[in-house]
């Protein structure tokens, strides 16, 4: 059972150089991206400082970072975006993926939700999507959501307030 499972989700609050997390995390993507030679692009506008749990804003993007990664065939394309718009920051992970059903794309952040087993879905707790949801709503005070097309890719949306006040509890 995971800590978030479990309700043992530590927060720790602290300023931090946003663009420098997204970089990590991109760097750390690109390795399993190149080896599906999966074109990897990093477009976003800077944004430095931002008060929130850096931690968790890492394991956000990683996670979707690499479930793009994950379901998006060889040779494809993977890009996250960032633009600053009217004191929030706007991110897109978008891939040229599998895609998702509307019906999954409603339910995909439930817990333990898992998309219909067949041979282009890769294995997975159910917990990643539910678990950046947490992170960037109850956590950030932002929002996340999910638009799909079958058989064309995705695209995963996140808005944090500019101001990153921590405002949740706790699942």
């Amino acid at each position: 059972m995971s800590s978030y499972e479990a309700g043992e989700f530590e927060i720790k609050r602290s300023v931090f150089d946003l663009d420098a997390v997204v970089g990590e995390c991109v760097q750390t993507a690109r390795p399993t991206a190149e080896q599906k030679e999966i074109e990897l692009k990093l477009d976003t506008d800077p944004v430095a400082e931002y008060s929130g749990d850096r931690d968790r804003v890492g394991q956000l993007f990683d996670n979707l970072l690499s479930n793009a990664i994950k379901y998006t065939p060889d040779k494809g394309r993977v890009a996250l975006r960032s633009r600053l718009e009217d004191n929030q920051v706007r991110f897109e992970v978008q891939d040229t993926g599998v895609g998702l059903s509307e019906e999954d794309c409603q339910r995909v952040f439930e817990k333990f939700y898992r998309v219909g087993k067949d041979k282009n879905m890769a294995a997975g707790t159910g917990l990643g999507l539910p678990l950046a949801k947490h992170i960037v709503e109850d956590v950030h005070g932002g929002s996340l959501s999910a638009e799909s097309t079958l058989g064309e890719g995705s695209t995963f949306a996140v808005t944090l307030p500019s101001a990153g006040q921590l405002t949740g509890q706790p699942a």
